[in-house]
């Protein structure tokens, strides 16, 4: 039943936010912004690759805009081991160049480190 399962993730939720408490959910967000921003930082710095949104407030996940088909990049990046996000264009068929990127209290920073290097072997490509 799909009703209960939502009950279950709801109550997960809130006992992690609960076990967590005040201090260890701010401590959680200000983990989570800095792995996003380095990942934005990383990604950016690659030729050819530039935000959706320039300019706008992140966290948790950021869009940029790619020098070709997002679903080559993740094809790519597949190949190369990573799981480089979500091809904005199987929604939106006018930003088939935009990849949706994601990171959470989990990303490290050899993730962020791959997922840059993967991605700029790509652009390398398509740009060379």
């Amino acid at each position: 039943n799909i009703c209960s399962n939502e009950t279950l993730i709801a109550l997960m939720g809130a006992m992690h936010m609960a076990l967590l408490g005040p201090e260890g959910l701010e401590k959680l967000a200000l983990r989570v912004t800095a792995s996003t921003q380095a990942a934005v930082d990383a990604v950016l710095s690659l030729e050819g690759v530039e935000l959706v949104e320039p300019g706008s407030k992140v966290f948790r996940e950021f869009a940029v805009r790619l020098p070709g088909p997002a679903r080559e990049a993740l094809s790519a990046m597949e190949d190369a081991g990573v799981i480089g996000g979500f091809d904005l264009g199987r929604w939106w068929p006018e930003m088939s160049d935009c990849l949706l990127i994601g990171c959470d209290e989990g990303t490290t920073e050899s993730d962020i480190s791959h997922l840059s290097r993967s991605l700029g072997d790509w652009v390398a490509g398509v740009e060379g």
